[in-house]
């Protein structure tokens, strides 16, 4: 949610390649960076606080790439995987 949030005000955002869901909402050098290691983080976080075109681009590239996420649509999704999490939980439970 804190990804969607800031790419919504229109900021580049800093995820783990390994990271569910970050990995998915951001888009390596478009909205904002991918990294590996706290040694890449701390390089591109160094390079979009020096870069003003680089920060503001991906600004405008951040915040158009939740544009279609409506409350209506983020709702329906979380309502979707906590169907999946009651369902899986009830499957086990009944096991």
């Amino acid at each position: 949610m804190v990804v969607t949030e800031a790419m919504e005000a229109g900021l580049p955002v800093l995820g783990f390649k390994n990271s569910p869901g970050v990995n998915e909402m951001i888009i390596d050098n478009y909205n904002g960076f991918l990294v590996g290691s706290i040694k890449e983080y701390t390089e591109k976080l160094d390079l979009l606080t020096a870069n003003y075109d680089i920060r503001n681009k991906m600004a405008l590239q951040s915040h158009k790439s939740v544009e279609n996420l409506s409350n209506e649509e983020v709702w329906s999704r979380w309502e979707y995987v906590m169907k999946q999490l009651i369902d899986r939980y009830n499957y086990k439970k009944v096991r």
